[in-house]
C-alpha cells in the first residue's frame, strides 16, 4: 500500500475560490437598495424621453450586470438576513423589468414595473423609514408635472 501514496506536495499554484462574507450596515443596505432602483429607473426614464429601443436595451443590459454585482454583495451579507432577503427578491423584480425592456414586451413591462414600484414602496416603508430612492421620486415628480401641463 505504500506505493499508493504520493510524496509530491500539493500544488500551490491552483486557483482558490474565496468566499468573503460581509456584515452590511443598514446604511450600506440602503445604498444597495438605491442602486438597485437606479438600475431600473435609468432606462425607464430614458424611455419616457423617447430613447431608441437600442439605447434602452443597452441601458437595461448594463443595469442587469450591475444588479448581478449587487446580488453577489448581498448573497455574501450575513447581517439582517430578513432585510437582506427582501433586497435579493427586489433584485428579481428589477431583473423582470429590465428583461421586459430588452424583449420589448409591453404587457410584461407594465406588470413588472407595477410589481417593482409596489415592492420599492414596501421595502422603503419596512426598512428605511419610508425613504424611497431619489431616482424613483424624481421620475414620479416629473411624470406628475407632465400630466398637469
Amino acid at each position: 500500500m505504500a506505493g499508493c501514496q504520493s510524496k509530491k506536495p500539493a500544488s500551490t499554484n491552483a486557483p482558490k475560490t474565496v468566499i468573503k462574507s460581509t456584515q452590511l450596515t443598514q446604511a450600506q443596505r440602503q445604498k444597495q437598495f438605491n442602486a438597485i432602483c437606479d438600475q431600473v429607473m435609468k432606462p425607464i426614464n430614458a424611455a419616457s424621453y423617447g430613447a431608441k429601443q437600442s439605447e434602452l436595451v443597452a441601458d437595461a443590459k448594463a443595469g442587469k450586470q450591475k444588479l448581478a454585482d449587487i446580488r453577489l454583495i448581498l448573497q455574501n451579507n450575513t447581517a439582517q438576513p430578513e432585510a437582506n432577503q427582501r433586497l435579493l427578491a427586489y433584485i428579481d423584480k428589477a431583473d423582470q423589468v429590465l428583461d421586459a425592456m430588452i424583449q420589448n414586451n409591453n404587457a410584461t413591462y407594465q406588470q413588472a414595473t407595477k410589481a417593482f414600484s409596489d415592492q420599492t414602496t414596501a421595502i422603503a416603508r419596512q426598512d428605511y423609514n419610508g425613504s424611497v430612492p431619489t431616482s424613483m421620486v424624481n421620475f414620479a415628480k416629473r411624470q406628475q408635472a407632465d400630466t398637469q401641463k
